[in-house]
């Protein structure tokens, strides 16, 4: 039974609708959110719990309230429940005290640990043994790590739902967009596969509408073992892959005269092996096929939100045509990707992955195959493909050995351009000398002199945690870009390996875009500037931050990432902004706390108020994921909300709820990804409350 569920006459009453009863009667004040959560999150895992012996103690850790432990306790899946938690919220006792005449004959059946996780886990642990069951019910992804890595080292099975992904290399999340697969997904998966190797591990899950994050990882107590089983599979799959290497040795280039389009020794991507490529028709760049490619795109994004169409209160069917209301911001079909990963092949490897890669003919010289037009590249790396798969395979070939791939940067302003390019090694790689990379720095940059791209050449490598860049610090790009309305180029450094947009042609067409709305819409209308604060919350380096912080009173820049809090820091700088706070935010709390509260007070060093923020607009701009429960429910207080979305799923649930309180007044399609399926949308929403007091103020 759910909250609120009785007894009809003749039907017993369920357990769960007397605990629900209790809490009315007893007069608790807890949140329905939380107890559905606790009660959906047991559901999920109840089988689990009961599996074998049984449960002495169920550990609920970041307990809080301790509802899901207590849970456990009142159905029967444990004898006893251990709550740990920093802090005893008062709902605990109120609970405690509602849900006692259900929690069984024990004399102590919920005790609580009132201390950190990392202190109180592990003692908790060595004390009750393998008879634990340790769950956690939304602990942030640090945390849920934390819990689990205790729970492996103690050989107790656990039951963990991370929420709030975080990914600070963005290795993961590079991946998942890569793949056009959800970042909260693809992060779980991650995580899988670590523990594969130490536990047994499943996934459980519970209806998404209840909560968004919605994954269970559980693990089963005892390390992974090999059985006389395993070990006769993993030989005959051994086998079986040495008779398949064998075949492909049989068919191997060196059995093959060169052609005349691939003469011997020769380097670089030449017509005929473009023409060969399997994806040849995505190889094209041609004006009439990207229009056709970006016509299904709308297509495809308007059969997504058309459901939330018609009637008063809901999405403008207008909205979802490109003849009418949907805007498009188009990339060129040329020089429009700014960053690349060309991974280095065995020739062998035909099929393997993607856009860009090396391949080693007989003789070790590299030759680059491609699935993508080598011009959808922007100039400098377009032409650094075919020279560094030359110097590679001649005056630097030494730099090949345990060489995994390549990375590429380049900026679209500045004179001249800017072309970085890293060197990743395996786990079995060196990283060369800097001598070495200077030696080949300069190589590049005669070459590409040589061929009218003039760019200044940084050449970095990575292994095993050693870093080297030459010139010695320089490992970043510093991009230009041209934005109307602005009267000199917005300046953005770029740190490798943190996240900038791949596309700069449509990261100025997403500015132009939210500058035109906030001079439109938030601002009087006049093209003025809005009279009002702006919070944007996980600004990254501040690629919106530095474009619209011109356009409001003030902006505080919200980020977590110490990477990038120190990069928007220098960015705001740089472009002598003096209206922008960056604060580094201590947690996910930090935001949600802000973001509900719709102000901010930016003190002195004796703590006296400097500034008091209001903030009439937010930007959101949240992974494929889209918003969680909690900052959903907090934007929506908001009278200007502009939500970026890479996700058009994701922000069709969002829009769902936003449309009980807000209009959606413009929807624009930026295509960052031609020539893929990849589309992103963002959309202006107003809250119809502050659109009504605008219209009786005028």
């Amino acid at each position: 039974g759910g909250e609120g569920a009785g007894c009809r006459e003749g039907v017993p009453e369920t357990l769960r609708a007397k605990l629900w009863r209790a809490l009315a009667e007893n007069g608790q004040a807890l949140k329905p959110k939380e107890m559905r959560e606790s009660c959906a999150f047991y559901d999920a895992v109840r089988k689990d719990a009961r599996r074998g012996e049984g449960v002495d103690v169920v550990v609920d850790v970041c307990g809080g309230h301790g509802a899901l432990g207590m849970l456990f306790v009142a159905h029967g899946a444990a004898k006893r429940a251990l709550i740990i938690d920093q802090l005893r919220p008062t709902s605990h006792r109120g609970l405690l005290n509602a849900w006692g005449p259900f929690l069984g004959a024990e004399k102590e059946p919920i005790t609580y640990e009132e201390r950190p996780l990392q202190v109180a886990l592990p003692e908790v642990l060595a004390k009750h043994g393998s008879r634990c069951f340790v769950v956690a019910c939304h602990a942030c992804q640090f945390l849920a790590r934390d819990i689990i890595d205790c729970c492996l080292a103690a050989g107790a099975s656990f039951a963990v739902c991370p929420c709030c992904p975080k990914d600070e290399q963005g290795r993961v999340q590079a991946a998942a967009q890569a793949m056009g697969v959800d970042f909260g997904a693809a992060m779980v998966l991650a995580e899988m596969g670590r523990l594969s190797v130490h536990c047994d591990v499943r996934l459980r899950t519970f209806d998404s509408a209840v909560s968004p994050m919605n994954r269970i990882l559980l693990g089963r107590a005892g390390p992974a073992t090999s059985t006389a089983e395993d070990v006769s599979s993993k030989r005959e799959a051994a086998s079986r892959l040495q008779a398949a290497y064998e075949r492909a040795q049989r068919r191997r280039p060196q059995d093959v005269a060169p052609s005349e389009d691939r003469p011997s020794g020769r380097t670089g991507i030449t017509s005929a092996e473009l023409q060969a490529c399997k994806a040849s028709k995505t190889l094209a760049t041609d004006q009439k096929e990207y229009e056709e490619q970006l016509l299904r795109k709308s297509t495809a994004v308007a059969s997504i939100l058309r459901p939330l169409a018609g009637g008063e209160g809901r999405l403008a069917e207008r909205l979802l045509s490109m003849d009418d209301g949907m805007e498009v911001r188009r990339s060129p079909v040329k020089h429009f990707r700014a960053r690349t990963v060309v991974p280095l092949g065995d020739a062998r490897e035909e099929g393997a992955e993607g856009l860009f890669r090396f391949v080693a003919d007989p003789q070790g010289h590299l030759q680059l195959v491609a699935t993508l037009a080598v011009d959808t590249l922007l100039p400098p790396i377009a032409a650094s493909l075919p020279l560094l798969a030359e110097l590679l395979s001649g005056e630097s070939r030494a730099l090949q050995a345990g060489l995994r791939c390549l990375k590429f940067h380049a900026s679209l302003g500045g004179e001249p351009r800017q072309l970085l390019v890293c060197l990743i090694y395996g786990p079995d790689g060196e990283a060369p000398t800097e001598e070495a990379l200077a030696v080949l720095r300069e190589a590049l940059h005669a070459r590409l002199a040589s061929t009218d791209g003039t760019a200044e050449v940084t050449v970095m490598a990575q292994a095993r945690n050693v870093q080297r860049c030459v010139p010695e610090g320089r490992d970043f790009v510093d991009e230009r870009l041209t934005v109307a309305g602005r009267d000199a180029p917005l300046r953005y450094r770029q740190p490798f390996g943190q996240f900038s947009n791949p596309n700069p042609h449509i990261a100025i067409a997403t500015a132009e875009w939210l500058s035109d709305v906030i001079r439109t819409s938030v601002g009087s209308g006049n093209g003025d500037c809005a009279n009002t604060d702006l919070l944007e919350l996980y600004c990254g380096a501040g690629s919106h931050t530095v474009a619209l912080a011109p356009l409001f009173r003030h902006v505080l820049a919200v980020e977590i990432n110490r990477h990038l809090v120190t990069g928007c820091q220098n960015n705001v700088a740089d472009n002598g902004l003096e209206n922008v706070t960056v604060v580094r935010a201590p947690s996910e709390e930090f935001c949600k706390r802000v973001l509900k509260k719709r102000s901010y007070q930016i003190r002195e060093k004796d703590g006296s108020t400097k500034l008091q923020l209001e903030f009439g607009c937010t930007i959101v701009d949240p992974p494929r994921a889209g918003l969680d429960s909690l900052t959903l429910e907090a934007v929506t207080g908001y009278d200007h909300v502009l939500y970026v979305s890479c996700n058009p799923e994701a922000l069709k649930r969002d829009l769902d709820m936003f449309l009980g309180t807000h209009d959606v007044c413009r929807l624009v399609l930026l295509d960052h990804f031609p020539f893929s399926a990849h589309a992103e949308v963002a959309v202006h929403l107003r809250r119809r409350a502050a659109a009504a007091a605008a219209a009786e103020a005028a």
